[in-house]
């Protein structure tokens, strides 16, 4: 099957009960629309009661003033479609002129060791020391202050972290 890239389905990713809330929200919503449409639904049942009346059982015509109110009311409902269509093409063709079928996110650039180094406040040579490791336990303050860094294949044991207080290839003082 050739999938429309503009369209968004993502529905099979999504958790059970967000699918489920969806159909749930979709029936209210079709049960409010129902609800706010409804005279059209009863002048339509009363015009083609009066019809059946009038063509089969000798009833008097129509009532013409039920005709009047069904067709004023699609009116109202044809100007609504037309002037949703409208605002929904005006704006697919605003983001088309605008973004020209181009990807306007852009990944972020890769952090550097000189970036990491100023961040934490460790040598760059540290830095890149922890990059080359394959784990690391690092040790933080109650206010995300990097304290210490452990790399557990230094201390012997590869991927554990080590038992005991973090020591390791660079550790700063709480104190600072």
């Amino acid at each position: 099957m050739i999938r429309n890239p503009w369209i968004i389905d993502v529905a099979s990713g999504r958790p059970v009960w967000l699918q489920w809330r969806d159909w749930i929200l979709s029936f209210l919503v079709w049960i409010a629309y129902a609800y706010l449409i409804r005279e059209v639904f009863i002048d339509i049942y009363l015009i083609g009661r009066d019809a059946f009346d009038w063509m089969f059982e000798q009833a008097p015509a129509p009532d013409v003033s039920t005709m009047f109110r069904f067709m004023y009311a699609l009116g109202i409902y044809a100007i609504v479609v037309v002037v949703n269509g409208a605002i929904l093409i005006g704006w697919a063709t605003y983001n088309q002129l605008r973004f020209r079928g181009s990807d306007v996110r852009k990944a972020l650039g890769s952090v550097t060791t000189d970036q990491l180094a100023e961040l934490y406040g460790f040598p760059r040579e540290t830095v890149a020391e922890w990059q080359q490791s394959g784990s690391l336990v690092m040790v933080h303050d109650a206010h995300g202050k990097l304290l210490s860094v452990t790399m557990p294949e230094a201390a012997g044991m590869p991927g554990q972290p080590p038992a005991g207080p973090p020591t390791g290839t660079a550790k700063k003082q709480a104190a600072e």
